[in-house]
């Protein structure tokens, strides 16, 4: 995995520890031989728990994912397990910032569906897909316009079409 500089190392960290499958996921904590009331999935209540299903395999995660493909107006993409998510940005065209952009968007992207998994479990709280989605906006733009060289990134611009600034 690539780390990026403009994303925070607490959202860099949660997505290496995703990559080698090392978050405290449902079946995870079953694994290790932790009691937990359910497996199910918190955020829909259908699946059991695990990385894939959180991530990319339920609705809820689909229809994050569908919206930011079209905020950045990249193709959708079809993911078959979590490591497709860190290679969605090797797979559009550009140069290595709009390369870097995508990555870090991906990786804020995953940082927040992980926030919003928790906000369900431990303060009971129902988020809507639009509310990630404004989140990652939010976040990521807050994060390239102080952590990076675009210094210059205005918010219009950025929630219309975040890849703007590598053109």
């Amino acid at each position: 995995m690539q780390w990026e500089s403009w994303v925070p190392n607490k959202v860099n960290l949660l997505v290496w520890r995703a990559e080698f499958a090392r978050i405290p996921t449902r079946d995870a904590l079953v694994q290790r031989r932790i009691p937990i009331p359910t497996m199910s999935c918190p955020l829909c209540e259908v699946d059991d728990e695990n990385l894939k299903h959180l991530f990319i395999g339920f609705g809820f995660a689909y229809g994050v994912w569908s919206f930011i493909c079209k905020w950045c107006k990249v193709d959708p993409f079809c993911a078959f397990d979590f490591k497709d998510l860190l290679l969605l940005c090797d797979n559009i065209g550009g140069n290595k910032w709009r390369k870097k952009i995508m990555r870090g968007i991906v990786m804020v992207t995953i940082w927040v569906l992980w926030k919003t998994r928790n906000a369900k479990v431990f303060q009971q709280k129902t988020s809507r897909v639009g509310e990630v989605v404004a989140e990652v906006k939010s976040f990521s733009f807050l994060w390239i316009k102080n952590r990076s060289k675009f210094k210059n990134v205005e918010w219009k611009d950025w929630s219309d079409f975040p890849l703007y600034i590598c053109n």
